[in-house]
C-alpha cells in the first residue's frame, strides 16, 4: 500500500502532468525565497558595513585633521612670536589664516555628516573651545604684531596653551565617542551577518526538507498506480 494514502488519493485527483508542474513549481518557488532571505540578510549587513566605512570612518578622520589643524595655529603662532622682521611675521600670519580657514571647512564638512544630538553637543564643544582660543590667539597676535615679543610669548604660555588643550581635548571627546560607535557599529554588524547565515541556513535545510518530501510523496503518487497497473496485467496475462 502506499506510505501515505489520503495524500495519494489527493494527487492522484490531478494528471501526472499537473503534478510534476506543481512540484517543479514548488521548487522554483522556495529556490526564489532562500534568494530573497539570502539578499535581504546580506543588504542588513551591507548596511552596517557602510555605517562604518562611510559614515564613521570619514568622522574620525576628519575629526582628526580637526585636531591637526590645532596643532598648526599653535605652530603659526609660534612662527610668529620668532619672526625676526615683517617678512616672516606676515608669512606666519597668513599661514594662521589659512589654518583658520582650513579648520572652519573641516567643521563644517563633520558637522554635516553628525545628525544625532550627541555628535552635535560634541561638535558645540569644539566650536566653543576653539572660540576662546580664538579670542586669546588674536591678543597675542596684537602683541606681536606691536614689537612686544615678551608679553604675547608671556600671554601664549600662560593662556593660549591652556585654551589649545581645552580646544584638542574637545576634539578628543569627538573622537572617543565615534571610536566607541565604530565598535558598536562593528559588533552589529557581525550579529546582523550571524543571524544573516542562520536564516540563511534554516531557509535551505526548510527547502530541503521540503524537497524530499515531496519528492517522496509525488514519487509514491506515480508508481503506486503504476505498480497496480502492471500486477493487473500480469494477472490478465
Amino acid at each position: 500500500p502506499p506510505a501515505n494514502p489520503p495524500m495519494n488519493e489527493f494527487l492522484q485527483r490531478f494528471t501526472v502532468g499537473k503534478r510534476m508542474f506543481a512540484g517543479f513549481g514548488l521548487m522554483l518557488a522556495l529556490t526564489a525565497l532562500t534568494a530573497v532571505v539570502a539578499t535581504t540578510s546580506l543588504a542588513r549587513v551591507r548596511s552596517h558595513l557602510e555605517a562604518i566605512a562611510v559614515e564613521r570612518v570619514a568622522k574620525t578622520r576628519l575629526a582628526n585633521e580637526l585636531y591637526g589643524a590645532s596643532n598648526e595655529v599653535y605652530i603659526n603662532l609660534l612662527l610668529l612670536l620668532v619672526a625676526d622682521d615683517e617678512a616672516e611675521r606676515a608669512s606666519a600670519q597668513e599661514g594662521l589664516q589659512a589654518t583658520r580657514a582650513k579648520f572652519l571647512e573641516l567643521y563644517d564638512r563633520i558637522s554635516a555628516l553628525s545628525d544625532d544630538a550627541d555628535s552635535r553637543r560634541l561638535l558645540e564643544g569644539i566650536g566653543q573651545a576653539r572660540e576662546r582660543s580664538v579670542v586669546v590667539n588674536n591678543e597675542v597676535i596684537a602683541l606681536a604684531m606691536a614689537g612686544e615679543a615678551d608679553a604675547a610669548r608671556h600671554l601664549l604660555n600662560d593662556k593660549g596653551v591652556e585654551a589649545l588643550h581645552q580646544w584638542q581635548d574637545a576634539v578628543n571627546a569627538y573622537l572617543a565617542e565615534e571610536g566607541r560607535r565604530m565598535d558598536a557599529a562593528r559588533a552589529e554588524a557581525e550579529a546582523a551577518a550571524a543571524r544573516a547565515r542562520l536564516v540563511l541556513f534554516a531557509t535551505l535545510a526548510v527547502a530541503i526538507a521540503i524537497g524530499v518530501f515531496l519528492g517522496l510523496v509525488f514519487t509514491h503518487s506515480l508508481t503506486g498506480p503504476l505498480g497496480r497497473a502492471a500486477a493487473a496485467a500480469r494477472a490478465l496475462a
